[in-house]
């Protein structure tokens, strides 16, 4: 059955088993390791009836110690002569704890002021690797900017900030600029897009080859004329070229604003625009350069460079307005979804007319 015990340090009153007692126990209330004697006086042991009642021929017989448990553990009086004894706990055993009965042993990380970790009233300690209360997670190098940006204008960042946009849209985006000069990005769209003019270079192979196979079909009558011919044609391609090549230029620049504009006020609509339209404007422009020497490839460049180039548009203003890409899907294709409905609007409205004026004959 329990006993009880008090603490000599600060008189707490503990209940250990009745197995407890006479082993090292430890305060839960100020640490001490002490003996768990029961409160009040002990009983007197039961009188020896082998003890002698009248001295001996020696003197007075010696009164007869009881004997000691050589196996006992944590006991805190030992004969001195007991070889299997263990020696009372110090106060700074590491070990002494292990005899603790009654009591978890103290959480090393749990904090309060016997454990030296936490604060001192107890609990535990802020983790100091936790964001701020109330923040997100911040990618460290958002608005670090592109190497277009942050290096200045070459063939090296040129190429660098291409592969990026092409290959990692969404780093690419993340690194971009929000603020500050927008000339950057401007002159990184009108370098991208003199690769418009790899159209001429379509032209010429395209047209080689046609001058190519009539010479050679001429079978050596009148080779002369033929090559005449076929150079005075690809002459008059290379300018129709130069000129068509020209207003790609010129309206994809305007595309840039007209576009990048109308794609705003679109996000607005849906609810998607979070940034203000200068941030728009940039992504076009990074996009628009990105890209346009995608034309150049005969025969799959074009169709490949709309829908790689509408991909990247998607996940750029994804990223750049911190929206979602529902609402900038939504954005894009929100003129068609007019379109359609107002087509259909007119059909009814065609129809209904058409059945009205049936019925009134």
């Amino acid at each position: 059955m329990p006993v009880q015990i008090s603490c000599p340090q600060c008189s707490q009153t503990l209940r250990v088993p009745d197995t407890a007692v006479g082993k090292s126990v430890r305060c839960p209330k100020c640490q001490t390791v002490f003996p768990a004697n029961p409160s009040g006086p002990p009983p007197a042991p039961p009188a020896d009836p082998f003890a002698a009642k009248t001295p001996g021929p020696f003197g007075a017989a010696a009164p007869k110690q009881p004997a000691a448990d050589p196996f006992a553990f944590g006991a805190t009086s030992q004969p001195a002569n007991n070889p299997f004894g263990s020696p009372p706990p110090k106060a700074n055993d590491p070990f002494a704890d292990l005899g603790t009965v009654g009591q978890k042993p103290p959480d090393p990380f749990g904090g309060g002021a016997a454990s030296g970790f936490g604060p001192p009233g107890g609990g535990y300690a802020p983790n100091p690797y936790a964001p701020p209360s109330g923040g997100g997670y911040v990618q460290p190098d958002t608005g670090k900017g592109l190497p277009w940006e942050a290096k200045g204008g070459s063939w090296e960042t040129f190429t660098a900030t291409t592969k990026l946009i092409m290959t990692d849209t969404d780093r690419a985006f993340t690194l971009m600029r929000q603020d500050g000069e927008f000339g950057r990005s401007f002159t990184y769209a009108l370098t991208g897009l003199l690769g418009i003019f790899g159209i001429l270079l379509e032209v010429f192979l395209m047209f080689a080859l046609q001058a190519l196979l009539i010479v050679g079909a001429g079978g050596g009558q009148n080779q002369g004329g033929a090559a005449a011919g076929a150079g005075i044609g690809l002459v008059f391609l290379l300018i129709i070229g130069l000129f068509y090549g020209a207003f790609l230029y010129v309206s994809s620049v305007a595309n840039i604003f007209i576009g990048g504009a109308i794609m705003h006020l679109l996000l607005m609509v849906v609810g998607g625009a979070r940034k203000d339209i200068a941030v728009t404007l940039r992504v076009y422009c990074w996009i628009s350069g990105a890209f346009a020497w995608l034309i150049m490839i005969p025969c799959v460049g074009p169709p490949v460079m709309a829908v790689w180039q509408l991909i990247a548009l998607v996940i750029a203003l994804k990223r750049a307005h911190d929206t979602s890409y529902g609402k900038v899907i939504l954005a894009l294709f929100l003129p068609l979804l007019i379109g359609i409905l107002l087509a259909v609007i007119f059909m009814i409205f065609i129809f209904a007319v058409a059945a009205i004026g049936g019925a009134g004959r």
